[in-house]
C-alpha cells in the first residue's frame, strides 16, 4: 500500500480515498491492541465496576454478591468490559489519524479552534464518567435496594389479619429453666476476638461468627419479602450504557461552543430556546438512562447546567470575533 502525502493539495479523488483507508486501517489498529492488552486487566476492571453495588448491598445488610445465571456469562462480560475499556483508550488514536486526513482541507484558523476542543472533549468526559460512578451511581444503588427492601413481610397465617404474638415467658414456667444463648449486639468488631466467638453486628443484623483468619457472616435480616438478586451482565450493561450516557451529554458545552463559532446559532437564539431545550433535557434524559427517575434527573440537571456553561463560551466567542473584526467604514 503506498502511503500519499495529504499536505499535497494535488492529490486527485483517488489518492484522497487511498488516504482514507490509510488513516482508518491505521486508526483501528489502536483499539483493536489496547483491547488486547486489557485482557489481562479484564478481572479487575469489572471489579471495579461492581464496587458500588457491592457497597451499597454490604450497607443494607445483605451478601455482598451478584449472580451469575449461566456457565458463559461471566466469560462474556470479562470480554465485552476489555472489548469496550480498549476501544475507549484507542479511540484518540483513531481521532488523530482521522484528523491527519481532514486537517489539510481546513484554514488555520479552523485547525486551531478543533485542535482546542480535543483537550476540552477528554476533560468532560473524564468528568461526566466520573460524576456519574463516584456520586450519581452509589446514591441511586441506596436509593433502589432501599426502596425494594421496603415491603414489609405480609402475614404468612392463612385468613390472618397480622402475626399471633407468643406470651411473655413468665407464664410458661416450663420454659424458665431452660438455659438460652445469648450474643451481644455489638456496634464494631471485637478487637481481638477468640476463635469460635459470636456476635451480631449492629445495625446491619448480621451474626459473625470469627475463624482465625476472619470471620463467618449470616444475614438475620428477614423483615421484608424482596431479596435484590442482581445478575452481573444486566449490572454491567446497565453501568456501561449510564457511562455511555454521560460522556456524551458532557460534550453539550462543546458542541454549542462549535454551533456559536460556525454562526449557525447565537447566543441570543439558544438563550431564547432554553424552555425548549430544557424540555429537550428531560426527553433525553428519560431514552438515554434506565426506567427511574433518579437517574433522569440525574443527567437531565447536569445537561442544563451544561447548557448554561455552553452559553458562557458561546458569548465569550462572540465578543472575541467582535472585537477581531475590523470597524465598518464611514
Amino acid at each position: 500500500m503506498a502511503y500519499v502525502d495529504p499536505d499535497d493539495y494535488r492529490m486527485s479523488l483517488g489518492d484522497h480515498l487511498e488516504d482514507l483507508r490509510y488513516r482508518l486501517i491505521l486508526g483501528i489498529i489502536g483499539p483493536l491492541v489496547a483491547s488486547l492488552i486489557m485482557l489481562a486487566f479484564g478481572k479487575q476492571v469489572v471489579a471495579f465496576l461492581c464496587r458500588p453495588l457491592l457497597v451499597a448491598l454490604d450497607r443494607q445488610g445483605l451478601p455482598a454478591q451478584l449472580i451469575n445465571p449461566s456457565v458463559t456469562s461471566a466469560f462474556s462480560v470479562y470480554l465485552k468490559v476489555s472489548f469496550i475499556c480498549g476501544l475507549v483508550i484507542g479511540i484518540p488514536w483513531l481521532i488523530y489519524h482521522l484528523w491527519k486526513f481532514i486537517a489539510p482541507g481546513l484554514y488555520v484558523k479552523e485547525r486551531k479552534f478543533v485542535t482546542a476542543l480535543i483537550p476540552g472533549s477528554v476533560t468532560l468526559t473524564l468528568i461526566g464518567v466520573s460524576f456519574m460512578y463516584y456520586i450519581l451511581l452509589p446514591f441511586m444503588l441506596w436509593f433502589l435496594i432501599n426502596f425494594s427492601l421496603g415491603f414489609e413481610m405480609p402475614s404468612l397465617e392463612p385468613n390472618a389479619v397480622e402475626r399471633v404474638t407468643l406470651p411473655a415467658s413468665s407464664d410458661h414456667p416450663e420454659t424458665t429453666d431452660t438455659p438460652l444463648l445469648q450474643l451481644p449486639l455489638l456496634k464494631e468488631n471485637p478487637v481481638d476476638p477468640k476463635i469460635g466467638q459470636a456476635w451480631i453486628k449492629m445495625p446491619e443484623n448480621k451474626l459473625r461468627v470469627f475463624g482465625g483468619d476472619g470471620y463467618y457472616e449470616i444475614n438475620l435480616r428477614a423483615n421484608n419479602f424482596m431479596t435484590p438478586l442482581i445478575q452481573l451482565e444486566t449490572y454491567i450493561s446497565f453501568v456501561l450504557w449510564l457511562g455511555l450516557a454521560f460522556a456524551v451529554a458532557f460534550q453539550l458545552p462543546l458542541v454549542m461552543l462549535g454551533l456559536g463559532y460556525t454562526g449557525i446559532l447565537s447566543s441570543v437564539q439558544m438563550s431564547t430556546a432554553r424552555p425548549f431545550v430544557v424540555l429537550a433535557f428531560v426527553i433525553i434524559a428519560a431514552i438515554m438512562t434506565p426506567p427511574d427517575v433518579i437517574s433522569q434527573i440525574g443527567l437531565a440537571v447536569p445537561m442544563y447546567l451544561l447548557y448554561e456553561f455552553g452559553l458562557v463560551l458561546v458569548r465569550r466567542v462572540e465578543k472575541q470575533r467582535a472585537a477581531e473584526e475590523p470597524p465598518a467604514d464611514g
